[in-house]
């Protein structure tokens, strides 16, 4: 099937469907990295981009040092 792997599709699909919390806590944070990395995945580095620096920013408003740190590696990149 060309490679393909259909369970990672078919999990990004379903992590694109979510909604996302609206807290500003660490909940927020995390969806907006999946969300990013589900984006990286399919090709689409500006909306991918936009996500990650949200999870930074809601991650630096609850002063989560590792949660900052991962998304700013993944903007790094």
């Amino acid at each position: 099937m060309l490679g393909i792997d259909t369970a990672l599709i078919t999990a990004s699909r379903e992590r694109l469907a979510k909604p996302v919390h609206t807290d500003g806590g660490v909940l927020e944070a995390r969806d907006h990295f999946e969300l990013g990395e589900v984006w990286d995945l399919i090709k689409e580095p500006e909306l991918a981009m936009t996500s990650f620096q949200r999870s930074l920013e809601v991650y630096r408003n609850v002063r989560s040092d590792s949660g900052e740190c991962v998304a700013l590696l993944r903007i790094g990149e």
